[in-house]
């Protein structure tokens, strides 16, 4: 019985994170600023996450904001290998003083959370049942 309501709790906090993701990811499409980038060069930094250590690759890429002025800066989203090139023209968000790339698929990252949360949900209420 424990274990039933504990995977509901997690799949809600699946789902909750999912369509947080999925807000964040309007709100920077509606709100800020698209425009081509170039790619100067790539830094690649170490980054922990969760108890993993990985070496990421962030590109520094060099635009002009809504006010015609030369803006440099490194992209929110790291890669391994790396994704991007030096000299590579990419589209962008400027949005809140930080850069995220602008793909179709911006938004599969929020929907594959809340689909695990559906799943974790749905094997949830047949065990209690």
């Amino acid at each position: 019985m424990y274990f039933e309501i504990l995977l509901i709790v997690c799949a809600a906090i699946f789902i909750g994170t999912g369509i947080n993701s999925l807000i964040e990811a309007r709100e920077r499409a509606k709100f800020g600023f698209h425009t081509n980038a170039v790619v100067v060069k790539l830094v690649g930094e170490w980054s922990r996450s969760n108890s993993k250590i990985t070496y990421l690759y962030y590109p520094i890429i060099k635009f002009k904001d809504n006010a015609g002025s030369d803006v440099q800066g490194k992209l929110e989203i790291g890669t391994f290998p790396p994704f991007y090139y030096a000299g590579q023209k990419v589209n962008i968000i400027y949005f809140e003083n930080q850069i995220f790339p602008s793909t179709r698929f911006s938004n599969v990252v929020g929907w594959l959370i809340i689909l695990l949360g559906l799943g974790i949900l749905s094997y949830g209420i047949t065990q209690l049942y």
